[in-house]
């Protein structure tokens, strides 16, 4: 047995359906969307990049050298270099990006 009669049932279907509804429903361009995606992405990679480029550095200084602070000076510098160049192509990436996103907005008449 339904609690809802026919028509209520319309009525709440029609109103549920014509909404966007949910994370990835709400109404924004496919565009928006690849900047998100790129954002999270490019950000993702830089830091898993200077963490792997930390610790790579600092376990063959270590290894050379026998530890010490000047381990660790060069691996937080290669570390830092190494995201600020993912970060640098990750800029570039957006800015172009931005530049579609703002180009193909729908005309309003």
């Amino acid at each position: 047995m339904s609690t809802f009669s026919d028509q209520t049932r319309e009525q709440f279907d029609k109103h549920v359906m014509g909404k966007k509804t949910g994370l990835l429903r709400r109404g924004w361009r496919k565009m928006t969307w690849v900047l998100i995606t790129w954002s999270s992405f490019i950000l993702v990679v830089a830091v898993a990049t200077a963490g792997h480029t930390a610790s790579t550095t600092a376990s063959s200084c270590q290894s050379t050298l026998g530890g010490g602070s000047l381990c660790d000076q060069v691996s937080s510098q290669n570390a830092a270099a190494q995201f600020e160049h993912v970060m640098k192509i990750g800029i570039a990436g957006f800015v172009v990006m931005a530049i579609v996103w703002f180009m193909s907005r729908p005309q309003d008449k």
